[in-house]
């Protein structure tokens, strides 16, 4: 997470740049599915489900990740430098919702738009 973050970093540079970036938005895929489950995907990157900003939610980069009853969940604002990451321990699609609505609102508490 501090590597993404890490803005001020002069290694790296383009590499960070280039893993930040958008390469297919939503209105460019016929089908998204089991993409939206930490908000409505608006694009995707290398590997990370990106959020454009609203309100007062920043541009947030994120994962998410589940096996055998186990939830995880990555969410950076790299041009806000902050970034979160839970993991819970019991299925429980609700309890995983909230945990993301938690997480990127503190995210835009943190850093707002």
């Amino acid at each position: 997470m501090n590597w993404h973050l890490d803005q001020l970093a002069t290694t790296d540079r383009d590499v960070r740049l280039l893993d930040h970036a958008a390469y297919l938005y939503r209105d460019g895929l016929a089908v998204v599915s089991g993409l939206d489950d930490a908000g409505p995907m608006d694009a995707m990157g290398l590997g990370w489900v990106i959020n454009m900003p609203t309100s007062n939610h920043p541009l947030i980069l994120q994962k998410t990740g589940g096996l055998q009853g186990i939830f995880a969940y990555l969410a950076i604002a790299p041009t806000r430098r902050v970034g979160a990451f839970f993991v819970i321990n019991e299925f429980s699609v609700g309890g995983f919702n909230a945990a993301v609505a938690a997480t990127n609102g503190l995210i835009a508490q943190l850093a707002p738009r």
